[in-house]
């Protein structure tokens, strides 16, 4: 027996831990280097943004835009979820509202009486957006305005499901988002700027 097999056969006892540690390795790798790419993309809209990013596990980049405060956030994907991209802009709005896209669900709800929503009174706005609020007659004035209805569907149609504002702070969520490309600091500042353009 060679000097080789004879290490190979001192080791056998232990081959069985050696698989999964190099497992769990591998997937702690893969985290750690996708984590700080995520970071170093993050970090770089400082250069746009005055701001800084959250500790190396919190995804999240926290800065102004136009003298208002705002947060971009990267939600990991989970079990039975995607991944998110979020982004808050704390900005005071003067009554809350929640949009997201009409589906079969939500649909079923307001067929059987369980499920009310604001009419904006424009049919294809009405059919393919689910809209709550906690003031009916302000939300249907505010998207009864055609440029509010532009920047929601602008908002939509770059991918996000979801619009929430209230009397603290606009919210919108994207997900299964483009990684770099909705990290970019010019794809961010129109976001934003969607969002300062709803008042």
């Amino acid at each position: 027996m060679d000097l080789f097999s004879r290490d190979i056969k001192q080791l056998e006892p232990f081959l069985p831990l050696i698989f999964p540690l190099l497992i769990v390795g591998g997937v702690f790798s893969f985290f750690y280097f996708d984590a700080r790419k995520k970071k170093e993309a993050l970090a770089k809209l400082g250069l746009r943004f005055q701001g800084a990013v959250g500790g190396f596990f919190n995804q999240s980049f926290r800065g102004t835009y136009a003298g208002v405060a705002f947060t971009l956030t990267l939600i990991p994907a989970g079990k039975n979820s995607p991944p998110y991209l979020t982004v808050e802009l704390f900005k005071a709005m003067p009554f809350a509202l929640q949009v997201t896209t009409e589906n079969a669900l939500t649909r079923f709800g307001k067929n059987l009486g369980l499920l009310r929503e604001v009419s904006v009174h424009a049919l294809s706005f009405d059919e393919r957006f689910f809209i709550r609020s906690d003031d009916e007659q302000q939300a249907a004035s505010f998207l009864g305005r055609a440029e509010a209805r532009e920047v929601v569907t602008a908002l939509f149609d770059a991918g996000f499901e979801a619009l929430d504002f209230n009397k603290k702070r606009l919210y919108v969520r994207k997900p299964n988002y483009a990684f770099p490309g909705d990290l970019a600091a010019g794809r961010v500042e129109e976001i934003l700027r969607h969002l300062l353009d709803l008042r």
